[in-house]
């Protein structure tokens, strides 16, 4: 008889212990800068759109404080800041400060998280503000169904 109640109590304690849910971590979203040396961090947004550009957000409030976009197509590359033939544009805000200069590297795109670094100096009618030692990685939301990545990130090609 108590060998009976051993296996009944083993066997409730595996099925008991077998039914729980394992908890998947998910990786952190993070976008973090530092304006004329001082560091901000936020959560990120990324906005993925038919035409292959992007777009990575992040700040407090009802308005992003930084703004990176990147109007060609997004893959594992580097990206300048120019005011000519400039294929990236970041802004900060308050006061609408627009990249003139500087660098945004993409590190890693699959088309669903994106990870990279950046730096620029952006302007206003005003004056500048630098903004250095910028970092972020994030999930990407793709504002298309029917989604298009370049070869270079796209999966199912065999390159």
């Amino acid at each position: 008889m108590r060998i009976i109640k051993k296996l009944l109590l083993a066997g409730s304690l595996v099925v008991i212990l077998g039914s729980c849910k394992k908890e998947t971590v998910k990786p952190a979203s993070v976008i973090s800068y530092k304006v004329d040396g001082v560091l901000k961090t936020f959560n990120p947004d990324a906005s993925y759109f038919a035409d292959n550009s992007l777009l990575i957000s992040g700040g407090g409030g009802a308005s992003p404080e930084i703004s990176i976009y990147i109007y060609t197509n997004t893959k594992v590359e580097n990206f300048y800041f120019q005011r000519r033939g400039d294929n990236a544009i970041g802004s900060y805000q308050p006061g609408g400060f627009v990249s003139d200069s500087g660098k945004l590297v993409i590190s890693s795109f699959d088309g669903k998280r994106i990870s990279g670094t950046f730096e620029f100096r952006g302007r206003n009618s005003h004056g500048s503000k630098n903004i250095t030692e910028g970092q972020f990685t994030t999930e990407v939301i793709n504002f298309t169904r029917d989604i298009v990545l370049p070869p270079e990130i796209d999966p199912s090609t065999d390159n």
